[in-house]
Order: C-alpha cells, then sequence, then structure tokens
C-alpha cells in the first residue's frame, strides 16, 4: 500500500521540517549534515525558497526535501530533484544522460528516477560542484519546464 506525503500549503511546515530533518542528520553525523546543509542551501540558488512552488519537504516512509519545476503544457508543478538523507534521485523525465556517472540506475529507487547513494561525509568540494552543475543543467535544459521565481498569482 502506498503510503501518501503528508504535505501543507503553509511554507512555515516545509521550512521547519527541513530544519528538523537537517538538525537530526547533524546530529548523527556532523560532517555529514553540514555538507548537506551546503547542498540544500546551494540548491536554493538554483530553485528559490518559496515552498510549495519550488520545492517541498515530503514525509512518507521516508523523509525528503523534494525540489520542483514548473511544466508550462499543463501549468502543473513537477518534482525534480529529490535529496535524501542518503541519496539524491533525478526523476526520469528530467534525466540527461550525460551524467549517468553521477546518478547511477538503482534497483533500490523502484524505478522513480536515476538516484546515487551519497554518503555526504565524503562528498568532497569537486563532487559537490559537479551534482551542483549537473542538477542546474538538467533542471534548465528545455523549454517545456522552467523553474518558479516565485509562487503563483
Amino acid at each position: 500500500m502506498r503510503i501518501k506525503s503528508e504535505e501543507l500549503p503553509d511554507p512555515a511546515f516545509h521550512r521547519e521540517q527541513l530544519n528538523m530533518w537537517l538538525d537530526e542528520i547533524t546530529n548523527q553525523s556532523p560532517v555529514a549534515g553540514e555538507i548537506l546543509r551546503r547542498l540544500i542551501s546551494e540548491l536554493f540558488k538554483i530553485f528559490p525558497d518559496c515552498p510549495p512552488y519550488t520545492w517541498r519537504f515530503r514525509i512518507t516512509k521516508y523523509r525528503s526535501s523534494v525540489f520542483r519545476v514548473h511544466y508550462r503544457p499543463t501549468g502543473r508543478d513537477n518534482d525534480f530533484l529529490i535529496v535524501g538523507s542518503k541519496r539524491l534521485i533525478v526523476l526520469h523525465k528530467f534525466f540527461n544522460e550525460e551524467f549517468r556517472d553521477l546518478f547511477p540506475i538503482r534497483k533500490d529507487f523502484y524505478g522513480q528516477g536515476n538516484g546515487a547513494k551519497i554518503d555526504f561525509s565524503q562528498l568532497g568540494e569537486n563532487e559537490l560542484i559537479r551534482y551542483l552543475e549537473a542538477i542546474k543543467t538538467m533542471a534548465t535544459g528545455s523549454p517545456d519546464w522552467y523553474i518558479r521565481l516565485n509562487k503563483p498569482d
């Protein structure tokens, strides 16, 4: 049975959940927590901080932050990137084969997307920059989708 995500439209809910999650990871592994905080802050330079439109915090069996793009033909927001405590997943429809080495196919992601298991405590500066460049390239790679700059009117 699929577990439905708990989600509220209130931006404060998403920010609070994200901060609690980052604190929890930092308590478990200070180095991994700091690198994950840096990754999230760099992602906020690509995806503006406007929850739940440009990103949201999803709580299902797992907790994760989900970054979103707007799909022009349907006028809907689509999940693009899932950042979990030990993985990054780019959903298939946005994936660029050029970044296969960063996001290898893993059967344990159940077909949701191309993902990489990452030990954030081992992620160096060069790898972080490569992931961020790949994410930005994929997120801006089609005229059909775009990153919202703010919430809809």
